[in-house]
C-alpha cells in the first residue's frame, strides 16, 4: 500500500494509536489496581509481583520473536493476532477468580502488546513516506506518552466507578473496536533480512549507545516509578485509588508536555545537552524520594514526581530522532527496533529489581508471608508504614545509584564523541526521522 488513500490513513491512524495507547495504560493502570486485586483475591507476594513483573518481562522478550516474524506473517495480521491476544487477556483479568489468573492475563496482554507495538510501528514505516510518515510516527509517540499519562489517574476514576473489573472491562470494550477496525487494513510489503544485518551493523557508534543508556536511565527513574509509586501512596499515606490516581498526575502529566519542550530546547542548546539535562532532573527527583516518609503529607512527593516525569519526557521522542539519525537512512528501522528491545528489555530488569529489592527487604523484617505481601502491596495498615518506608528507601537509593552511573557515562560519551568530532548520519529530507519518531 504505497499510496494510501485518506480514508486508508485514517483506519490505520486511529486503530494503530488506540491500540497502542491502551497497552501502557494497562500498564500503569494495573499498578493502581494492584491493591484493589490483593484486597480481593490474596496477597501472595509471588503471584501478586507477577502481575506487574510478568508483564514487563515477557513483553521484552515476545518483542524479539515478533520481530522474527512479523515479517513472514504480514504486519496488518500481526496487528490483529497482538490486539485479539490482548483482548482476550483483558477479558481474563476481568473475571479472574485468582491473583494466578490475573498474573498469566497480565502475560498473555504482554505477548499481545508486543506484537501491536512491532506491527504498529512496521505498518507507519512501510505504508507511508515523507510527511505523513512523519506525522504519524509523531503521533505514534505521543499516543505512548498519553496511555503513561492517563493510566494512573484513568484507572483510579474506573476503579472508584466499577471497581478493577471493571477497569479491565473497559479496556476489552476499547480492543474489541481496534480489532473491528483491522479487516480494513491491507498488508503492506515485507522487509528483507539482508537489510536487516546491515542495519545492525550501523549501529555500533557512540551516539547510538548514548541513546540506549539514556533510554534505560528513563526506565529507571520514571518506568519502575510508575509502576510502584501507586502502591508507595497507598502504604505511606493510606489513599484511596482515586487520590492516588490524581497525585500520579504529578509524574506522568509532564510526559505530554516535555517532549515538546525537549524538541524547542534541542534546537537552542543541541539534543546531547538536553540529554543531560533530562537525566540530571531524573537523578534529582529519584533522589528527591529519600525524604519522603510516612509522617509527612502525600504533597511532599509532588516535586520529586514533577522533577522525574519532566527529566523523562524532554528525552522521550527526541532519543528516538536521535537514534536514528546517528545511522544511514537504510539502517533507521534496525535502529528503532534495537532501541525498543533496549527500552522494554531495561523496563523488565529494573521493574523486576525494585520489586525484588522491596519484596526482599520487607520479608526479612516481617517473617509472617501473608502480613509481608499485605504491607508490600499497599493494604498492611498503618501498624507497618515505617518497614515499607524503610524498604522504599532503600529502593529509590538503589535507582539513584543506577541513574548517577548511566548519567556519568551519558556525560564521558558525550565529551569523548566531540573530541572524536563525530557526525549525525545524514538523512534524505523525505527519510530523515522527527524526534517523535
Amino acid at each position: 500500500m504505497n499510496n494510501p488513500t485518506g480514508r486508508q490513513r485514517a483506519v490505520v491512524g486511529t486503530v494503530v494509536l488506540t491500540a497502542v495507547t491502551l497497552v501502557p495504560l494497562g500498564l500503569s493502570g494495573t499498578a493502581v489496581a494492584l491493591p484493589g486485586i490483593a484486597d480481593g483475591l490474596g496477597t501472595a507476594p509471588g503471584p501478586l509481583q507477577w502481575v506487574v513483573n510478568g508483564f514487563n518481562i515477557a513483553f521484552a522478550l515476545s518483542t524479539l520473536v515478533w520481530g522474527a516474524s512479523t515479517g513472514r506473517l504480514g504486519h496488518g495480521n500481526t496487528l490483529r493476532l497482538g490486539i485479539l491476544l490482548y483482548l482476550g487477556a483483558s477479558a481474563l483479568c476481568a473475571v479472574a477468580p485468582s491473583v494466578a489468573v490475573v498474573a498469566g492475563g497480565r502475560t498473555l496482554a504482554a505477548v499481545g502488546g508486543a506484537a501491536i507495538f512491532t506491527s504498529g510501528s512496521a505498518l507507519i514505516s512501510t505504508m507511508f513516506s515523507g510527511a505523513h510518515r512523519a506525522r504519524l510516527f509523531s503521533l505514534y509517540g505521543s499516543a505512548i506518552g498519553l496511555g503513561l499519562a492517563l493510566g494512573p489517574s484513568a484507572a483510579g476514576a474506573l476503579i472508584t466507578l466499577a471497581g478493577w473489573r471493571g477497569m479491565y472491562g473497559a479496556h476489552t470494550a476499547l480492543l474489541a473496536l481496534a480489532l473491528a477496525g483491522t479487516a480494513a487494513i491491507a498488508a503492506p510489503p515485507r522487509t528483507t533480512a539482508q537489510r536487516s544485518e546491515e542495519g545492525l551493523r550501523a549501529l555500533w557508534n557512540r551516539g547510538f549507545i548514548i541513546c540506549c543508556i539514556v533510554t534505560m536511565a528513563g526506565s529507571v527513574g520514571f518506568v519502575t516509578l510508575l509502576t510502584y509509586l501507586p502502591t508507595a501512596y497507598s502504604a505511606l499515606f493510606a489513599l484511596d485509588s482515586g487520590r492516588v490516581g490524581l497525585f500520579m498526575l504529578a509524574l506522568s502529566v509532564p510526559v505530554l508536555l516535555g517532549p515538546v519542550a525537549g524538541n524547542r530546547l534541542a534546537a537552542a542548546i543541541g539534543a546531547a545537552r538536553v540529554n543531560l539535562v533530562g537525566l540530571t532532573l531524573l537523578l534529582a527527583g529519584v533522589a528527591g524520594l529519600l525524604l519522603v516518609t510516612p509522617h509527612g503529607a502525600p504533597t511532599g512527593v509532588v516535586l520529586p514526581s514533577l522533577l522525574v516525569g519532566t527529566g523523562f519526557g524532554l528525552t522521550l521522542g527526541l532519543v528516538d530522532g536521535e537514534a536514528t539519525a546517528t545511522v544511514p537512512p537504510a539502517a533507521a528501522g534496525a535502529a528503532a527496533g534495537v532501541l525498543n528491545f533496549f527500552r522494554m528489555g531495561s523496563e523488565a530488569v529494573f521493574v523486576a529489581v525494585y520489586g525484588l529489592t522491596m519484596t526482599t527487604t520487607i520479608a526479612r523484617r516481617i517473617p509472617d508471608t501473608d502480613l509481608a505481601g499485605r504491607v508490600l502491596s499497599g493494604v498492611g495498615g498503618t501498624a507497618h508504614r515505617e518497614v515499607f518506608a524503610d524498604a522504599f528507601h532503600l529502593t529509590v537509593a538503589v535507582l539513584a545509584l543506577l541513574i548517577l552511573t548511566m548519567l556519568i557515562a551519558v556525560a564521558w560519551l558525550t565529551a569523548v564523541r566531540n573530541r572524536a568530532g563525530e557526525a549525525t548520519a545524514t538523512a534524505s529530507p523525505e527519510r530523515r526521522l522527527t524526534p517523535s519518531e
